[in-house]
């Protein structure tokens, strides 16, 4: 049983580390990280950035559930945190970002055909 709960465990860090990569490159894609560098209402969200209020509120509580925005006390406002604030703030950050693409953009697609590669199917050329 215990073995079970550590893959479980192991399986659910997997999910969550793929939403939270997809949240991360959405934000800065979007320009909505830069949006909430400064505390910002989702209604001025909504409005800047012409959004779906219901989404713009769920994006937030998934960034937020990852440590990657913060709210302040009463609610009202939101600002990036943790790897958000990293990703558009730091030196480094571009070169993150573009780690982020790679392995959304180059890796994942090419991995997600491993059955087949492993059955003889065509290698694919990297970096081609």
């Amino acid at each position: 049983m215990l073995e079970d709960l550590r893959r479980g465990a192991a399986l659910a860090a997997l999910v969550r580390a793929e939403a939270r990569a997809a949240l991360l490159r959405s934000g800065l894609r979007s320009g909505l990280f830069v949006a909430l560098r400064e505390w910002t209402s989702v209604a001025a969200l909504v409005s800047s950035q012409q959004l779906d209020p219901e989404l713009a509120a769920a994006w937030l509580a998934a960034l937020e559930a990852h440590g990657d925005a913060e709210r302040e006390r009463d609610g009202s406002r939101w600002r990036l945190a943790g790897l958000a604030r990293w990703l558009l703030e730091s030196a480094d950050g571009d070169a993150a970002s573009a780690a982020l693409d790679q392995s959304a953009y180059g890796h994942a697609p090419v991995l997600a055909h491993i059955p087949e590669l492993m059955q003889s199917a065509r290698r694919p050329q990297w970096g081609a």
